[in-house]
């Protein structure tokens, strides 16, 4: 039977965004997690480990915005039957679903190994669960309890103006829902935020321009990422500044799964795959992928040897990989074509 605290807690955050959460980390680290499996008829009769090379399935949605993938996770094995009941989730043709457990704080690394990985959905039965974002999960998985929100983040790109048409609403914070007061921007045409994006915003110049205080609002992350898309399809999908900006918004949100699904799609774009190329590799270095950016900036030398990132990401990621050899190598092969450049010189 599911123990009561845990019950109430996955129920406290799912009603109050605003509440603190360390006692439900320390329950996901300290108590075994279920997620659905797809897989042969015949349920495996060991866990699947993360060791590297075991290959896996899971069940998993992948978020209709901007391409991110969840995975549900579960508490308990009831939790996983009363999801696929409601779901009607059904395994492919000759495939099987069957709940695996995993021992205290053990599948989040295994997650995190996922193409577009955006984080978890704690049982999302009925009602969505309660999402743990990416950097929350790659706390667990280093067995750290995650900081509290509300995560704030700057903008990365200062100059960036939003279209004359935008339309922004400006109200002021519920401290109930996000426990911050201040201004909350919100921008209609993407819709109203979900109470748990208040729990990641950033900060926007909303007044003339200034260094006033009073001309900042804090935009749920995600409601404004929703806004820079709308403003990115307008432009019939061209690389412009708004894919820019959301590209390196996502970036910096710690949004990876969210970043390389878009960076994904951008590479099919024409005239878009250097560019696309060049921030993917970034992500894949960022949330310690290590072989993947390597292998990208391989490719990304070969095609657009003019491109200095692919030098530099590739012998940051050997480097962190331990690999000296490798990231003077490459370090070598960027400064054939940008002698002198210092960032280079440091791997050698």
């Amino acid at each position: 039977m599911m123990d009561g605290t845990w019950e109430h807690l996955i129920r406290q955050a799912r009603l109050e965004p605003a509440a603190r959460r360390e006692n439900l980390y320390r329950q996901l680290l300290s108590k075994p997690t279920y997620v659905v499996h797809v897989g042969p008829a015949g349920r495996p009769e060991t866990e699947i480990r993360s060791a590297a090379g075991v290959e896996f399935s899971l069940w998993a949605d992948q978020d209709s915005a901007f391409g991110g993938v969840w995975v549900p996770v579960f508490s308990s094995p009831e939790k996983v039957a009363e999801y696929v009941q409601i779901r009607r989730v059904e395994a492919p043709a000759g495939q099987e679903l069957y709940w695996m457990a995993h021992e205290p704080g053990r599948v989040y690394d295994l997650l995190e190994s996922i193409d577009c990985f955006a984080g978890i959905r704690l049982d999302p039965c009925g009602d969505g669960g309660v999402s743990v974002l990416w950097p929350e999960v790659n706390a667990l998985s280093e067995g750290r309890v995650p900081p509290e929100a509300p995560f704030r983040f700057e903008l990365p790109l200062e100059e960036l103006h939003l279209p004359r048409d935008a339309k922004i609403a400006l109200a002021p914070m519920d401290p109930q829902l996000t426990g911050n007061d201040g201004q909350q921007a919100f921008f209609p045409e993407v819709g109203e935020p979900e109470p748990e994006e208040l729990r990641s915003l950033v900060a926007l110049r909303v007044g003339p321009e200034s260094a006033e205080q009073d001309d900042v609002a804090w935009a749920p992350c995600r409601h404004f990422a929703l806004a820079l898309k709308s403003w990115l399809e307008s432009e019939k999908g061209k690389a412009g500044k708004y894919a820019d900006a959301l590209v390196r918004s996502l970036i910096a949100f710690e949004m990876y799964g969210e970043a390389e699904a878009l960076c994904l799609w951008l590479s099919e774009q024409d005239g878009n795959e250097a560019f696309a190329w060049i921030f993917l590799s970034a992500v894949y270095g960022r949330t310690g992928r290590l072989d993947s950016c390597a292998k990208l900036c391989e490719r990304g030398m070969h095609k657009y040897k003019k491109e200095r990132a692919f030098y530099l990401n590739q012998a940051r990621a050997y480097a962190q990989l331990d690999d000296r050899m490798a990231a003077q190598e490459s370090a070598r092969r960027g400064l054939a074509h940008f002698p002198g450049d210092a960032a280079l010189l440091r791997f050698l």
